[in-house]
């Protein structure tokens, strides 16, 4: 069975046959040229989408690192942080109110008297000058408080409420830094020779 192309034209020459189509003859070297374009262009734009990505994977650890920065930040200074207006205000929209911070430790004595009751046997008051030294505000504290005798024997133990030495329009209040607080109560004791006291703040 034969088979005859269509347009083409059989041509020897020196030797060897040489068939020519009717097709547009493509040259090898600008089929290479194009082909490395392409090539290059597609390294291109897979170049560039990993640079995107990359830089998209950058910014989002960029802002996570900033945002356990303010994390750690509002931690270590949370004591502080409570007294910030507007935090308190986010705290408050969110129905949350945030714990009461208490350092009993931060307080300390200005002034303390210790004196019998004249005619009251049992009977003593103490008064006492209140300071917050801590970097913020902080509820008044309970106070225990233990007679002892001449001996240092603990004769009485009383504990004291803040409700229990400060005015009624005063019990929520809390004692802002650095700021004084005269307080006076009255203990009683089944012994009557207390001649001293230890206080404890809770």
């Amino acid at each position: 069975m034969k088979i005859k192309a269509r347009n083409s034209v059989r041509v020897r020459s020196k030797g060897k046959a040489v068939i020519a189509s009717g097709s547009p003859v493509i040259d090898q070297h600008e089929l290479e040229k194009e082909v490395l374009e392409l090539r290059l262009l597609a390294s291109s734009d897979t170049g560039s989408a990993i640079k995107s990505r990359a830089s998209g994977v950058f910014s989002a650890g960029v802002v996570v690192m900033l945002l356990l920065l303010m994390a750690q930040t509002l931690y270590l200074y949370r004591d502080q942080a409570v007294e910030i207006g507007f935090i308190a205000s986010a705290f408050k929209s969110l129905g949350y109110t945030p714990p009461q911070i208490r350092h009993p430790e931060m307080i300390g004595l200005t002034n303390r008297v210790f004196t019998d009751i004249e005619r009251q046997k049992g009977l003593y008051r103490l008064q006492l000058g209140l300071m917050n030294h801590a970097s913020h505000r902080q509820p008044f504290p309970l106070i225990e408080v233990s007679l002892t005798d001449t001996k240092g024997v603990i004769q009485a133990r009383n504990q004291f409420h803040a409700r229990d030495y400060l005015p009624a329009s005063e019990v929520r209040s809390q004692m802002a830094p650095d700021e004084e607080h005269a307080i006076s109560f009255v203990m009683k004791s089944s012994a009557t020779d207390a001649s001293g006291f230890i206080l404890d703040f809770f």
